[in-house]
């Protein structure tokens, strides 16, 4: 496997989850190494740290290699985490079935910190991700103390929510690394097509952070399975089928504007690309290859 980028952070492969991807011209083959079920990296705003869900729980792990430290031993499933802007707190979600669950936050050394609201993180089918926004704001398809707040965000300490767009049922939904626009896709159900994946194209959409009506950015041609904003937010990382009528996902940079004139791949395996994370200063990709 060839690619456009440094090396993997890999579901199957421990060399490739303790490095990023590095967005440089150089083709290099990705370091393979000893095997670990590691899932939903999350790599920290310098780029010098990965948090990942491994065995139920959230654990941190240097980007250039070394000891896995394990933050928390809750009872349940800790996945789908998220960096605090400043790099100091990590959010995550406490689920029972690997799925929806409570929204919890530690410090990157694994202290409890306390949540006065119940919180929940009730996502998308089999997608519960979260982001975090400046201002001790979560984003995410939520439901706090009882009253689901569709595609929106909410402050962790006051209780203060706003609502985006209603939940999209099977979309992917993501926060541009400046904390100011919130993206999401829409699927193009076609009858009798896989369930959960209809169509054969997604729209992607953005709103303000601020709220507001959400504009149609493009149509991509093919089903989306995830997607990360660049950290320039002048573009996306998609991850998508879409290539050579390839069974696998592969990893595609696609521009805000003429996106589909301009879009180009990134990755060729023959393994599922999954969950981009982007640093905040843009020099590092990460992703698992499952």
């Amino acid at each position: 496997m060839r690619r456009l980028i440094l090396c993997v952070v890999t579901v199957i492969a421990l060399g490739s989850l303790l490095a990023a991807v590095r967005l440089a011209p150089p083709q290099i083959a990705p370091v393979i190494s000893q095997a670990i079920g590691a899932v939903h990296p999350r790599i920290s705003p310098d780029g010098k740290t990965i948090a990942v869900s491994y065995q139920g729980a959230i654990w941190t792990i240097p980007r250039v290699g070394g000891a896995m430290t394990r933050l928390m031993h809750d009872a349940g499933f800790d996945i789908e985490s998220t960096w605090s802007p400043d790099g100091e707190h990590i959010a995550y979600v406490n689920s029972p079935r690997f799925g929806a669950g409570d929204l919890r936050i530690v410090t990157k050394t694994g202290q409890p910190v306390n949540v006065p609201k119940r919180i929940e993180v009730l996502g998308t089918v089999a997608f519960q991700k979260i982001e975090w926004l400046p201002g001790d704001r979560v984003f995410g398809v939520l439901r706090v103390d009882g009253q689901a707040t569709g595609l929106s965000w909410v402050n962790w300490k006051t209780g203060e929510t706003k609502t985006l767009a209603p939940a999209p049922q099977w979309g992917r939904y993501a926060a541009s690394v400046d904390g100011q626009w919130a993206a999401f896709t829409t699927t193009l159900d076609q009858p009798g097509q896989q369930t959960g994946n209809d169509g054969v194209s997604a729209d992607v959409w953005r709103v303000s952070i601020n709220g507001g009506d959400p504009e149609k950015l493009f149509r991509f041609p093919s089903r989306i399975h995830d997607l990360c904003w660049s950290a320039d937010g002048s573009g996306f990382y998609v991850v998508s089928e879409l290539g050579g009528g390839q069974a696998h996902n592969d990893v595609w940079h696609v521009p805000l504007r003429e996106s589909l004139q301009r879009m180009r791949m990134l990755t060729l395996g023959q393994a599922d690309e999954d969950r981009p994370s982007v640093s905040r200063e843009g020099r590092w990709l990460v992703f698992t290859d499952n």
